[in-house]
């Protein structure tokens, strides 16, 4: 094995802590497929500033410990009507999650509404979706009448679906207030490994470019981070040893997960002057085992599970009030605001996380100017708000959506230049109408 790390290689693994702070173990089914990933381990250092006869720096003083983590890539549905993607599990620390069930068109279709079968489960703020003509569209339901089982949607389908056409599934992501949950990111980088814990979300962003596959990236803190190496066992170890004594540099921490063999163990404690690691034996759904001197220790990475593709800026429809705008980018940033809580008293890292101020929904759209979207800046000009809506993909299980009830622009700079098309720059908060509903998502 070559003793250089290649990037290229590199994994991450995204899973669901039951407590804040306390690591959970990789999986193949939390993988996802990414583009970068940064993880930064933050030890506050303060220098040691007593008075002294020399003017040198003798000692720094060691504070509290928190991870800075970025992670972006391709926005990758996945490829299946009504499953959820491979992020799920970040999403939904921001975003409650649900599922809308099945449903069938019964009578009186048009292209804003219809009564559906089975539709009393639904809510606004869901999407649906019709095949229609070849094409795949989508909708956001803005009523629904328990009653009558009237359900209307926007933005119109370019024709009514057909009595008896199937309603497709979506699976939602919706904000809300207190957001819950926090996740373990494993990142495992050829011959080494991080376990950051404590992760929470704390910037969201989709953009979108005519001709490029969709983007989306998340940043947030974490609680810790421990590191796992490779090297070998000094010595045999038995099926029911409960540590192993490893040569080489010390490369382990607490918290990590490490393979012998066909074999995962969790190292919950190290002793760097004996070079001894204490552990939990049979993790993952693996089974304890006897391990020869020498055998090869290595940081634990499953087999990854992923499914779907990249969804592109080629396929798709963008509206802003009755207006279908013909967009060449678009990007969406949800901010949280969240903190760490850093002040429980004799602890080196964060005991919990809280979101101290309002969170914020920006939207950016850019365009160019034509006599139809000429009513624009007079929109913006009044401090109306007007309803956006966005579709990325047109196939079942391949396609993303999101609707903002309330966009309000900002008033655009309008400049014309001599040799080209007007460019038209929309830029501006999405509010919030009943509460919780600045912007709702979902994958079809």
């Amino acid at each position: 094995m070559p003793s250089i790390s290649l990037g290229r290689k590199e994994q991450l693994y995204v899973v669901a802590e039951t407590s804040y702070g306390e690591a959970a173990a990789p999986a193949g089914s939390g993988a996802i497929k990414h583009l970068n990933c940064t993880m930064q381990l933050k030890d506050e250092r303060a220098d040691r500033s007593d008075r002294k006869s020399t003017r040198g720096l003798a000692e720094r003083v060691a504070g509290r410990r928190n991870v800075e983590w970025s992670v972006d890539g391709y926005l990758v549905p996945s490829g299946t009507s009504a499953t959820a993607p491979d992020i799920s599990a970040l999403l939904e620390c921001s975003f409650a999650k649900r599922t809308t069930n099945a449903a069938v068109v019964l009578s009186e279709p048009t292209e804003n509404g219809a009564i559906l079968g089975s539709s009393g489960s639904l809510r606004i703020g869901d999407f649906v979706g019709f095949e229609l003509g070849g094409g795949f569209y989508a909708a956001c339901i803005i009523g629904v009448d328990p009653e009558t089982s009237v359900v209307s949607w926007w933005p119109p389908l370019p024709s009514a679906p057909e009595v008896g056409a199937t309603v497709r599934r979506s699976v939602n992501y919706r904000l809300r207030t207190d957001p819950q949950g926090s996740v373990t990111i494993h990142r495992c980088i050829d011959q080494e490994a991080q376990a950051v814990s404590g992760c929470v979300p704390n910037e969201w962003t989709w953009s979108f470019a005519a001709g490029d596959p969709a983007k989306v990236t998340v940043s947030g803190f974490g609680a810790d981070a421990a590191l796992a190496g490779t090297g070998s066992l000094r010595s045999a170890m038995d099926e029911s040893q409960l540590s192993f004594a490893y040569a080489g540099v010390p490369v382990f921490e607490a918290g990590t997960w490490v393979q012998i063999d066909d074999e995962a163990l969790k190292v919950t404690a190290v002793d760097a002057d004996s070079a001894v690691c204490t552990v939990l034996r049979a993790q993952c759904g693996t089974s304890a085992q006897a391990h020869d001197a020498s055998a090869a220790i290595a940081p634990y990475r499953p087999a990854p599970a992923t499914a779907g593709s990249p969804v592109t800026g080629v396929n798709g429809r963008c509206f802003l009030d009755d207006i279908e705008l013909k967009i060449t980018s678009a990007r969406l940033t949800v901010t949280e605001n969240v903190s760490l809580l850093n002040n429980l008293y004799g602890s080196v890292v964060a005991a919990d996380y809280h979101y101290p101020q309002n969170r914020s929904v920006k939207l950016d759209a850019e365009s160019f100017l034509t006599g139809e979207m000429g009513c624009l800046p007079l929109v913006t000009k009044t401090m109306s708000a007007a309803p956006f809506f966005l579709q990325s993909g047109n196939a079942v299980g391949q396609t993303f959506v999101l609707f903002a009830p309330k966009f309000q622009p900002e008033i655009p700079e309008i400049e014309a230049p001599a040799d080209g098309v007007v460019p038209l720059a929309l830029t501006g908060p999405a509010l919030e109408e009943a509460g919780e509903d600045e912007v709702f998502i979902a994958f079809l």
